[in-house]
């Protein structure tokens, strides 16, 4: 990166509506969006890897958990 370049704020996402989903869900959506995001940052020469690192933070949260979450109804 040369001297001249300027450091942009990420982008903000407007969110328009929710729905519940399961854990398990948005860890499987959460991995395939990974999947596919790091096969296509990959074919790029530098770049930032803010976004991977945070969204495999954010899968490996979904997975403790729901290992907790079993682990707790287990004991009832």
């Amino acid at each position: 990166m040369d001297s001249n370049s300027t450091t942009l704020p990420p982008s903000r996402v407007l969110v328009h509506g929710s729905q519940n989903i399961s854990n398990e869900t948005a860890r499987e959506t959460i991995d395939a969006f990974l999947a596919d995001f790091e096969m296509r940052a990959s074919t790029g020469i530098g770049g930032d890897n803010h976004v991977s690192v945070q969204l495999q933070k954010l899968s490996a949260a979904l997975r403790h958990e729901a290992k907790r979450a079993k682990k707790v109804k287990g004991e009832d």
